[in-house]
């Protein structure tokens, strides 16, 4: 399966949190998501990297260790970043397990 460009709306049902709205761009020669946004929503964009079982764009650390095949690129209002998107255990927390989001301007 291929996956191809989108524009996306992500839904925080039952939540006043607004959706968020991105178009994902998938370079599949170079291995690079890169999602675009007017703003950052670091839950949706955790959880809509850990979605995409083809495009392993995260380090897991729930895990041996694998280095991601893909990078992540975020284009938040014009500025670009570089995106570390880890999925780590949660102790003592229902489910055990979420995602971290680390931006580093490019």
């Amino acid at each position: 399966m291929t996956i191809d460009d989108a524009t996306r709306r992500y839904k925080h049902t039952g939540s006043r949190v607004p959706d968020f709205l991105f178009a994902e761009h998938f370079d599949h020669e170079a291995k690079v998501l890169t999602i675009t946004a007017c703003d950052f929503d670091s839950a949706a964009f955790a959880d809509m990297i850990l979605r995409h079982p083809e495009v392993v764009a995260f380090e897991d650390e729930t895990g041996p260790y694998a280095p991601p095949a893909w990078s992540v690129v975020a284009v938040i209002a014009g500025t670009k970043f570089s995106a570390r998107v880890v999925r780590q255990r949660l102790y003592g927390k229902p489910g055990g397990v979420g995602a971290t989001v680390r931006l580093t301007p490019i």
